[in-house]
C-alpha cells in the first residue's frame, strides 16, 4: 500500500536564484540616480511577474533578487532596458554585477550584516532590508523561495551582529561622515546645525551631533508643520526649505540628506566665509569650490572601512557563523528536494 504524502513540498532550486547589483562604487552618482530611477516594481515587472523578484534599494546599492526557471533570458531583457535608458544620457552601458544561486544568497546575508556596506557595519541596512522584505509580502505577494532567502538573510544579519563586535559599533553613513567633519574642521559645541530633510538618516545624523555634544538644530523641510519622530528631548525648528538660503550664509554647518526627487539646492557663495556641508543626497546638491568643505557620497566611497574598527578577527568570526548557518539551510533544502523526489516516484 502506497502512503500519501503531501505532494506540495517547499523546496529552493538554486539555479533559479539570480542577483543583479549596481553599487555606487562603480559609477558617478549622476549615474547612480539614473538607475535609481528606472529600476523599478513597475518597470520590472514589463519582465517578470511581481513575486518573482524584490528590489533592494538603498543610499548606496540598488539590487534586483530573482527567482525564475527563465532567470537568464529575464537577465538580459533587463539589463538591455537599463542601458538602452542611459547610454543615451551617458554614451556607456551601466552594467550591473551578476550572482547565481548560493553566492546570489549569500551577497544579500553579507549586504544585510553590513559586510557591504560604504561604513563597515552599517545597522540601519539590516532595517532597509526588512523593510523591503515587509513590503514585497504585502504589495507583490512574493514567492515562498524568496521569503526563505530574506528571512535567512535577516536572521543570519542579527546572529553575526549579536556574536561579533559588528553589533557593538553603531557605524551609519550619516555617523561617519560626521566623523570626517569633525576631523577635518570640527564646529564649536554651540554651534547650530542647520539639517536640510527631516527622514531617517537626518534624525541619524541629529542624534550623532547630540553624541558628540551638539545640542542646537533648524530642520529644512518642503513640510515644515510635520513631526519629526525619534527626536524628542532635542532643541531643535523646523522651517520651510524656501528660507534655507537665508540661514545658509549665517550659519556655516549643514547636513543635508534629501531624496533625488526633492529640490536642488542652489547658493552663490562667492566672497563668502568658508562653510562646511554634509551631502549624502544623490545627485550631489553642491559642486566643491574653495568656499566650501564638502563630505559627500563620493569622500565616502574612497575610505578604507579597515582603517575605522580593526576587522581581520570580526570578518573571520562573520564568515564563520555565515558558512555554517548556510550549510546547514542547504542540507535542509536538499532533504526537502530528496523527500519530494521521493514524494514523486512514490505516488
Amino acid at each position: 500500500m502506497k502512503i500519501k504524502l503531501n505532494q506540495s513540498i517547499k523546496y529552493i532550486d538554486f539555479q533559479k536564484v539570480i542577483l543583479l547589483s549596481w553599487h555606487i562604487n562603480q559609477y558617478s552618482l549622476k549615474q547612480f540616480s539614473e538607475i535609481i530611477n528606472i529600476i523599478t516594481i513597475n518597470n520590472t515587472m514589463r519582465f517578470i511577474p511581481q513575486n518573482n523578484f524584490i528590489i533592494l534599494s538603498t543610499c548606496n546599492r540598488v539590487e534586483v533578487y530573482i527567482y525564475s526557471a527563465n532567470s537568464q533570458s529575464i537577465l538580459n531583457e533587463i539589463i538591455t532596458d537599463v542601458n538602452a535608458f542611459t547610454k543615451n544620457i551617458f554614451k556607456e552601458e551601466l552594467n550591473p554585477h551578476i550572482n547565481y544561486g548560493i553566492n546570489a544568497i549569500k551577497h544579500l546575508i553579507h549586504v544585510t550584516g553590513g559586510l557591504k556596506s560604504i561604513a563597515f557595519g552599517e545597522y540601519q541596512i539590516q532595517g532597509q532590508v526588512k523593510s523591503t522584505y515587509i513590503s514585497a509580502i504585502k504589495v507583490q505577494k512574493i514567492c515562498s523561495q524568496l521569503i526563505s532567502i530574506f528571512e535567512l538573510a535577516l536572521r543570519l544579519g542579527k546572529l553575526i551582529r549579536s556574536n561579533t563586535i559588528i553589533g557593538h559599533n553603531k557605524i551609519s553613513l550619516s555617523s561617519l561622515a560626521i566623523d570626517l567633519l569633525l576631523q577635518l574642521n570640527p564646529p564649536k559645541n554651540n554651534t547650530t546645525i542647520l539639517v536640510v530633510g527631516t527622514g531617517k538618516m537626518a534624525v541619524l545624523a541629529v542624534k550623532y551631533f547630540v553624541e558628540n555634544g551638539y545640542n542646537s538644530f533648524i530642520f529644512f523641510s518642503n513640510n515644515p508643520k510635520k513631526e519629526i519622530k525619534g527626536i524628542q528631548g532635542i532643541n531643535y525648528s523646523i522651517l520651510p526649505i524656501s528660507l534655507l538660503i537665508k540661514y545658509f550664509k549665517i550659519y556655516k554647518f549643514t547636513f543635508i540628506a534629501i531624496s533625488p526627487n526633492a529640490p536642488r539646492v542652489s547658493i552663490n557663495l562667492k566672497n563668502k566665509p568658508k562653510y562646511s556641508i554634509i551631502d549624502l543626497s544623490i545627485p550631489q546638491n553642491f559642486v566643491n569650490n574653495n568656499e566650501l568643505k564638502i563630505i559627500n557620497m563620493e569622500m565616502l566611497k574612497k575610505i578604507n572601512p579597515y582603517t575605522i574598527i580593526s576587522l581581520k578577527t570580526c570578518l573571520m568570526k562573520c564568515e564563520k557563523i555565515i558558512n555554517i548557518e548556510l550549510t546547514n539551510f542547504i542540507n535542509k533544502n536538499n532533504f526537502r528536494i530528496n523527500l519530494n523526489n521521493y514524494v514523486n516516484n512514490t505516488n
